[in-house]
């Protein structure tokens, strides 16, 4: 997953309605940053050619004895996997 090294955080602040900023603090602090936004696209693209369903309630997850994922819908989800 894609991080970002950050040595020093800077705090900024505005009035209401104003458009510029001012700094009123500068702190190390260093730290690796991440975010949802970079963990989803992480996990996303490790997904490759396996099928993904948006929006789909899962019961639970579990493996076959094969090794393959079992996944099971939620009763009532309508999907048919």
């Amino acid at each position: 997953m894609p991080t970002t090294p950050v040595a020093t955080r800077v705090w900024l602040t505005r009035a209401p309605g104003g458009r510029s900023s001012r700094e009123p603090a500068r702190q190390e602090a260093p730290v690796t940053s991440c975010n949802w936004g970079l963990l989803w696209r992480a996990l996303r693209a490790n997904i490759g050619e396996s099928v993904y369903r948006r929006e789909l309630p899962v019961d639970s997850v579990g493996r076959t004895p094969s090794g393959r994922a079992l996944i099971r819908r939620a009763a009532g989800s309508g999907a048919s996997w």
